[in-house]
């Protein structure tokens, strides 16, 4: 299976906090919110954003209002698959709760392209987590465990590829934790 070696960033942290992390391929972009909200021990119960800012291109689950767009062009984060922008761009952002605005940068460090397992894995890091709903306040970290992280995404969140799935991201959520459907559906 190919895979995509990222690094994750929290943007204005001091010390650094980041997470390399390698993803399977054929994952929509409210997939890897997924995964990235389990690799900085987020809940995900809040709002994100991907940007592309030289694209001119944001990614998000999108409403019916596309108002604010600010000459952007938005696609839908349950329907755009990350393989293309990954493989041809060097980073983009991510935010996440709008309100404490978590936002960070990722670069895509390589394309790997016989990865053996069917999940996300965090490879390193450095830092602590930073507690949710906090009002972006990196004083307090809970500490990183990379073993427990790793458990997760490979038992709640292994990638099958096949047709895809467009799943918004509370549904997701809702189904592994509600009703132990556990996975997450790419496309080939």
């Amino acid at each position: 299976m190919k895979a995509y070696q990222l690094k994750i960033m929290l943007k204005d942290a001091s010390p650094p906090i980041w997470r390399r992390v390698i993803v399977p391929e054929g994952l929509t972009f409210t997939q890897l919110s997924i995964i990235i909200n389990t690799v900085m021990n987020w809940s995900g119960y809040h709002l994100f954003d991907f940007e592309f800012k030289y694209q001119n291109l944001r990614i998000e689950e999108k409403s019916d209002d596309d108002e604010f767009s600010f000459g952007y062009e938005v696609l839908a984060a349950n329907e755009t698959y990350i393989n293309e922008f990954i493989e041809n761009n060097e980073w983009f952002s991510y935010t996440y709760d709008f309100g404490d605005d978590w936002q960070h940068r990722i670069n895509v460090e390589k394309i790997v392209d016989n990865y053996d397992n069917n999940f996300a894995q965090v490879i390193k890091f450095k830092g602590g987590s930073p507690l949710e709903d906090s009002g972006h306040d990196l004083s307090y970290l809970d500490e990183y465990d990379i073993d427990y992280v790793n458990e997760e995404l490979e038992d709640w969140y292994p990638v099958t590829l096949v047709d895809g799935d467009n799943r918004l991201q509370r549904e997701i959520y809702m189904d592994a934790f509600e009703n132990g459907d556990f996975g997450l559906i790419g496309k080939k």
